[in-house]
């Protein structure tokens, strides 16, 4: 083999040899910053449902001690509830405004 071509032949292959290694270097590099980067976007798209989530619990929570009310005054209404004044509006309440009865 002639001189020349061992010396292509080694350059090639030191360049390859080069590139592959930088390639491998920068590969795992780059991973494990789109690793911490994907991990740190879960993070926060979860925190964000966690809130949107509590803050809907929150309101139906809010909806549904309303509307209880409201089913305890139908029922009043429709007969099945007799003792809701007494429950609702304590007569000690009334006292302080001096009235004894309703």
């Amino acid at each position: 083999m002639k001189l020349r071509t061992r010396t292509l032949l080694s350059v090639a292959l030191s360049m390859v040899s080069l590139v592959a290694i930088l390639y491998s270097v920068a590969r795992v590099s780059m991973m494990q910053s789109f690793t911490t980067l994907e991990a740190d976007d879960t993070r926060q798209n979860l925190a964000r449902a966690t809130a949107v989530l509590t803050d809907d619990l929150s309101t139906l929570d809010h909806t549904t001690s309303d509307y209880a009310a409201w089913d305890d005054t139908c029922a009043f209404l429709e007969g099945k509830n007799p003792n809701l004044p007494t429950s609702e509006f304590p007569i000690s309440g009334f006292r302080v405004c001096g009235l004894t009865s309703f």
